[in-house]
C-alpha cells in the first residue's frame, strides 16, 4: 500500500459526501497538504454499495429522497442526463466526478482505520494514530496534523431496541444496515420494525419476495412521494421565501412550525397532495409528534399503495416476543401493545436508525458528547432520545476547547439538503481554520452551546427529532457570516442586511424572483462576492435548475 505522509496541515476523517467536500474546501483555502482518510476501500461513504453487513450503504435500488436540483454541492451540479431523483449509483458517480474535477483523488487515502486522535505533548498539533485495514502492516502508525475535521458520518452504529423475549427468538434478526438482498427472505413472514426511511425502502424491496410483510411503528408518521401528481419533484415547492419566513417565525415562536404543520387541515392537505391519499384510521399512522421535526417522514413512491393493497400490513409498536402457542411452529409470536398477537414470524428487520459513533474512544481527550452534568441529567430523562447522544459543540461543528483546529462536519440537522449543508459547513470551518473568520470567545460559545442543547432537550420531550437539531435561522446566519457568502445582504429581506437585500432585489428583480420563489438551489451560496471562492457558473446553474423561468 502507498505510505501515508507523517505530517499534514489538515486531516479529514472520512471520505464520504461530507469528507469529500471538506477536503475540497480546505485545499481551496490554501491547506495544500490536506488529506482525507477512510477505512472503506473506496470513497463515497454509504453511497458506495457494499455487501458487508457491518457497513451502512444504500441499496442498489435506492433512489435519492431529494431532487438533484435541491440536493447537490454548491458549485457542482449533477449531469443533465441524470434523472431528477438520482439512483444510488448515480450519486456515487456524482461523488467520483466531484473528486476528479477538483483534483482530490491523490489526497484521499482509503483502507485506513483511524484508531484515536490525541493532542500532542506541547498542545500544538494533533497526533492521529492509524493503521491499514488490510495487509501485513498491523502496527499503529502516527500522522501529525495541525487541524482535524471529523466527517465520518452518523450512520455507523445500529440502534436496536431492547424487546422483552427477543433473546429466545428462533428466526433471523438483523438491523437494516445488514439488509442487502431481499432474496434471502423469499417465502418468509417478515416483520420490519420502524416507520423510517430505511423501513419504507426495506418493505418495498420485500414486496413480491416475502410471503407476508409487516411494518411496525411507534410514533406514526407521514408518507411523501418524491414527485407530486403533476410529475414535479415534491421538494420544488420549498421556496427560499417560504423557508425564510418559517425560520424567522421559529426564531420568535420556537414551536410555531410544529403547530402549523400539525393541524388537522395541514395533515389532510399533506396526505392528499403528497402521500397519495388520506390514511385510513385503521392504520393508526397520524403522527404522534410534529413532522416538522424531520423524524417519521418517509419518502417512498410505493409505501402508500402497498399499505392500501395489503401487500404490507401496518402494525402498532411491539410489546414483547414470546414462544408461539403452537409448539410445531417454526417461528415466534409477536405481541403488540394493543394485545394483538402475530404468529409465525420468521425474521425481524430493525429499521430503527443509528446511534452516533462512540467518540469517547476516537477522541478520548475531546469527546464531543461529554455534557455538563445538569444537561446530561435532563437529557437522560427524555423518553424519546433513543440512545442518541447530545453534542457539546459550537453550532454542532466546533470543539469548545480547540475550536480553531478541531471541527465536525455532518452532525447538524437543519431541515436542509445534506450535500449543500456539508459543503457550507466545511466552507465555514475552512474559513475559521485559515484565520479568515474569528469565532466568539470560548465563554460565549459555551453559553450558546448550552442554550442550543436546552432547546434540543425541550424539543425532544415532545417526541423524536433528528439528532443535531439547532435553530435554523441562527445556524444559517452563522454560516453566512463564517463562510463569508454575502447571502443575507442580498436575499434576506428580514433582519440584518434587509435594506441592502431589498435594494439588490429591486435592481435584479428577474433573478430575485427565481431565487425567492423558484427551486431553492444550493448554488446561491456561491453566487455573490465574499471571502469564500465565488463560482462564476452559479447564476447559470440557478436558471438551469429552474428551467430558465
Amino acid at each position: 500500500m502507498e505510505p501515508l505522509p507523517t505530517s499534514v496541515d489538515c486531516c479529514v476523517i472520512g471520505a464520504g459526501s461530507a469528507g469529500l467536500t471538506a477536503l475540497k474546501n480546505l485545499r481551496e483555502e490554501g491547506f495544500t497538504s490536506a488529506i482525507a482518510l477512510d477505512e472503506r476501500p473506496v470513497s463515497g461513504g454509504l453511497w458506495a454499495f457494499t455487501e458487508d453487513p457491518t457497513k451502512t450503504s444504500a441499496l442498489r435500488s435506492t433512489v435519492a429522497n431529494l431532487s438533484k436540483q435541491f440536493s447537490c454541492y454548491t458549485d457542482w451540479p449533477f449531469a443533465k442526463d441524470v434523472p431528477d431523483h438520482p439512483s444510488s449509483s448515480d450519486i456515487h458517480e456524482y461523488l467520483d466526478s466531484y473528486a476528479d474535477h477538483f483534483g482530490l483523488r491523490p489526497h484521499i487515502k482509503c483502507g485506513v482505520e483511524v484508531r484515536r486522535i490525541l493532542r500532542n505533548a506541547d498542545g500544538t498539533r494533533w497526533n492521529i494514530f492509524w493503521k491499514f485495514v488490510e495487509g501485513e502492516e498491523a502496527e499503529e502508525k502516527l500522522l501529525e496534523a495541525d487541524k482535524v475535521i471529523i466527517a465520518n458520518g452518523k450512520w455507523n452504529q445500529p440502534s436496536v431496541p431492547k424487546l422483552e423475549g427477543i433473546e429466545a427468538f428462533r428466526g433471523t434478526i438483523v438491523h437494516s444496515q445488514a439488509f442487502k438482498n431481499a432474496s434471502e427472505y423469499k417465502g418468509k413472514r417478515v416483520l420490519v420494525v420502524g416507520f423510517s426511511q430505511s423501513g419504507g425502502d426495506t418493505t418495498s424491496e420485500l414486496v413480491g419476495v416475502a410471503s407476508e410483510i409487516y411494518l411496525s411503528h411507534k410514533y406514526g408518521g407521514i408518507i411523501i412521494r418524491r414527485k407530486n401528481k403533476k410529475g414535479r419533484p415534491t421538494d420544488h415547492v420549498r421556496t427560499r421565501r417560504g423557508a425564510t419566513f418559517f425560520s424567522y417565525l421559529e426564531s420568535i415562536i420556537p414551536n410555531a412550525a410544529d403547530i402549523l404543520v400539525s393541524t388537522r387541515l395541514a395533515m389532510y392537505f399533506i396526505q392528499r397532495s403528497a402521500a397519495g391519499g388520506v390514511y385510513p384510521s385503521s392504520w393508526g399512522l397520524n403522527p404522534k409528534m410534529p413532522i416538522s421535526r424531520g423524524a417519521g417522514v418517509v419518502m417512498n413512491e410505493y409505501l402508500f399503495d402497498n399499505l392500501h393493497s395489503g401487500k404490507v400490513n401496518i402494525l402498532p409498536a411491539i410489546a414483547r416476543i414470546h414462544e408461539p402457542d403452537d409448539p410445531s411452529s417454526k417461528g415466534n409470536a409477536v405481541e403488540l401493545i394493543d394485545g394483538t398477537v402475530i404468529e409465525n414470524i420468521d425474521a425481524i428487520i430493525f429499521a430503527t436508525g443509528y446511534v452516533n459513533t462512540p467518540y469517547s474512544s476516537l477522541l478520548p481527550q475531546n469527546d464531543p458528547t461529554a455534557q455538563d452534568p445538569d444537561i446530561a441529567a435532563e437529557w437522560s430523562k427524555v423518553a424519546g432520545r433513543d440512545g442518541l447522544p447530545l453534542f457539546r459543540l459550537f453550532w454542532h461543528m466546533f470543539d469548545l476547547e480547540h475550536p480553531t483546529s478541531l471541527a465536525f462536519v455532518g452532525q447538524v440537522s437543519a431541515g436542509a439538503a445534506a450535500f449543500s449543508m456539508f459543503d457550507v459547513q466545511s466552507i465555514a470551518v475552512a474559513q475559521v481554520f485559515a484565520g479568515k473568520y474569528t469565532l466568539p470567545p470560548k465563554d460565549e460559545m459555551r453559553l450558546l452551546t448550552r442554550k442550543q442543547n436546552e432547546y434540543t432537550v425541550m424539543k425532544r420531550r415532545g417526541g423524536p427529532i433528528l439528532p443535531g437539531l439547532v435553530p435554523l435561522r441562527g445556524l444559517l446566519d452563522f454560516l453566512d457570516d463564517a463562510a463569508g457568502t454575502g447571502l443575507r445582504e442580498h436575499v434576506s429581506y428580514i433582519g440584518k442586511g434587509a435594506l441592502k437585500s431589498w435594494w439588490w432585489s429591486f435592481k435584479n428583480w428577474r433573478l430575485s424572483r427565481v431565487i425567492m420563489g423558484g427551486v431553492d438551489t444550493p448554488f446561491l451560496w456561491r453566487l455573490f462576492d465574499g471571502r469564500r471562492k465565488k463560482w462564476e457558473g452559479a447564476e447559470e446553474a440557478i436558471w438551469e435548475a429552474n428551467g430558465r423561468l
